[in-house]
C-alpha cells in the first residue's frame, strides 16, 4: 500500500464497557477464542465500530456466510497441501501440540469469515451495495469460542520475540504483528522456524497465486451474503466525526482487506508444516461449502 494507515487496535481491558461488550457480541456470534485485530482497530472509532457491525452482524449470522467461510479454509489447506514442502520439524510436547492444533483450527474458523467481511467493507466503502435482499438460516454454535487463545503482545514479549515481530512487520509492511503470529510466540523457537519457512514460501508463485485466488474468493464470497450491506456517506461521516479520520478509517479497511488472504495462506503453511494434517474439529467437507455452491436451506 502506497499510504499506511494510523493503526493502533485498543486493548479489551482498557476501554469503556459499551465498546467491550461490543467486541465481545463480535467474538460471540463468529465463535472467535480471540479479539481479531481489525475490529480492535476500528474499535478506535466506537461509532464506526457500532455502524459496522450493526450491517455485517445479520449476514455474519447466516449458515451461508460459514460455509463458504469454510470453503476458503478448505481450498487454502488443499492448494498448500499440493506444494508446500516444510523445512523445519516441529518439537513440541503432546499438550502443547493438542494446544497448538486446536488454536490453528480456531484461526482457520474464523480467518476467512474476517476476509469476507473486509471484502463487504471495502465494497460498501466504494458506494455498492453489497450482497443480496434477505433470507437464509442461522448458524450453528461455534466450537471454538471458548477458552480464549493466550497472545504475546509486544510489549511484554521477551526481547528475541520483540525482534522477531519487527522483522514480521517490516517484511509484510504492516504496523502491526497479527493475533497468529502472536499466538505462535507461545513457543518462541517454533515461531522463529515457521516464519522463516513462510518467509521463504510467500515470495514464490504458488505462494503468490494462492494469495490472489483466496481474495477473489472472499470478493465473490462478498457478493453472495444476506441481507445485504449497505453504508451510505452521511452515515459514515457522522460515525468518524471529521474527513481526515474517514480517510484513515478507508485506509485501515484497505489494509485489513489486503491482509487477509496473506493470514489464511500463511496459516495453511502452519498447518502443514506443525499440524500435519487438516483442521479437525471444522465441519467435514461434505458439511461445508465450496464459494459457488448452493447449500441446503438457502436456495439462490
Amino acid at each position: 500500500m502506497a499510504r499506511q494507515p494510523q493503526v493502533q487496535p485498543i486493548d479489551k481491558e482498557e476501554v469503556p464497557p459499551e465498546v467491550r461488550a461490543r467486541l465481545d457480541e463480535i467474538q460471540d456470534v463468529m465463535g472467535l477464542p480471540w479479539s481479531p485485530d481489525n475490529w480492535r482497530a476500528y474499535a478506535t472509532y466506537p461509532e464506526m465500530l457500532r455502524l459496522f457491525w450493526e450491517q455485517l452482524r445479520p449476514a455474519t449470522e447466516r449458515d451461508r456466510f460459514l460455509r463458504d467461510a469454510l470453503g476458503i479454509a478448505e481450498r487454502a489447506y488443499r492448494d498448500v497441501s499440493g506444494w508446500y514442502q516444510p523445512e523445519y520439524t516441529p518439537r513440541l510436547a503432546r499438550e502443547d501440540r493438542e494446544q497448538l492444533a486446536w488454536e490453528l483450527d480456531a484461526f482457520e474458523f474464523g480467518a476467512p469469515q474476517l476476509l469476507i467481511q473486509q471484502a463487504v467493507l471495502s465494497r460498501a466503502l466504494r458506494g455498492e451495495v453489497v450482497g443480496r435482499g434477505t433470507g437464509g438460516e442461522r448458524r450453528r454454535p461455534s466450537a471454538y469460542r471458548q477458552p480464549e487463545i493466550r497472545l504475546v503482545n509486544e510489549r511484554s514479549a521477551p526481547e528475541p520475540v520483540k525482534r522477531l515481530y519487527q522483522e514480521i512487520k517490516r517484511t509484510l509492511g504492516l504496523p502491526l504483528v497479527s493475533a497468529e503470529y502472536r499466538a505462535l510466540a507461545k513457543w518462541p523457537e517454533l515461531l522463529q522456524s515457521a516464519w522463516e519457512d513462510v518467509k521463504r514460501w510467500r515470495e514464490r508463485p504458488e505462494y503468490r497465486s494462492l494469495r490472489l485466488e483466496l481474495a477473489w474468493l472472499g470478493d465473490e464470497a462478498a457478493a453472495r451474503v444476506r441481507p445485504a450491506v449497505r453504508l451510505d456517506e452521511p452515515a459514515l461521516r457522522a460515525a468518524t466525526g471529521s474527513s481526515a479520520a474517514l480517510e484513515n478509517l478507508r485506509l485501515m479497511v484497505a489494509l485489513f482487506t489486503d491482509l487477509l488472504p496473506e493470514l489464511i495462506v500463511a496459516g495453511a503453511l502452519f498447518r502443514a508444516g506443525i499440524g500435519g494434517s487438516p483442521p479437525q474439529r471444522l465441519p467435514r467437507s461434505e458439511d461445508s461449502c465450496t464459494p459457488g455452491c448452493s447449500p441446503p436451506g438457502d436456495a439462490a
